[in-house]
């Protein structure tokens, strides 16, 4: 009897309640990374990355879903990386498309490079599920820091909770530098 008004009035909160102040991670970091990038960017490159700031991923992907369906080409054909919960973890996993193209692949197995603090790791979808942005791009890839359990599990940390406070600038720092090294193969 009363379940039905408690789940509208939990959802309700949900969608409309007070922000989370706490989102160092999710997403705060993602929106550090891009625009560290932008910043480091040789001039001579510029004309060739367009770096795009979506809203709504939590609601349903609204942001990026809207923008591929007034942009067809882009969601079929450009190179998306989306770049969200970066700094929480030292595993740096790229999702990728199911039908990743072959030099998608290479570019980014030649650009992200570990450096002894990250791991990297490339995962097709099918062997990985990261609901989010990317998945509105045919060539959408996702960009995230995780951490590993004892027995080796990768797992996001702290993300929607009010724990949501780590910010590790290496990690920025090291993603930053992986992205300019796949803008410059881009040439």
């Amino acid at each position: 009897l009363f379940l039905g008004p408690l789940l509208l009035l939990f959802l309700g909160l949900l969608l409309f309640g007070p922000a989370n102040r706490h989102t160092a991670n999710d997403n705060t970091s993602g929106v550090v990374c891009v625009l560290e990038t932008a910043l480091a960017l040789p001039a001579e490159l510029r004309s060739k990355v367009a770096f795009v700031l979506f809203d709504h991923e939590e609601l349903g992907l609204f942001g990026s879903a809207g923008f591929a369906a007034k942009h067809p080409a882009a969601r079929r054909d450009a190179f998306v990386l989306n770049l969200d919960c970066v700094c929480d973890g030292d595993a740096v996993l790229l999702a990728l498309p199911r039908r990743c193209p072959p030099e998608l692949y290479a570019l980014l197995e030649a650009s992200f490079l570990p450096d002894g603090e990250k791991q990297v790791l490339l995962s097709r979808a099918g062997h990985t599920f990261y609901p989010s942005d990317q998945v509105s791009f045919r060539r959408g890839v996702a960009v995230a820091a995780f951490r590993r359990t004892r027995r080796g599990m990768l797992y996001l940390s702290r993300i929607h909770t009010a724990r949501d406070t780590v910010f590790d600038v290496r990690n920025i720092v090291f993603i930053r530098g992986s992205l300019l090294r796949a803008a410059a193969r881009l040439v």
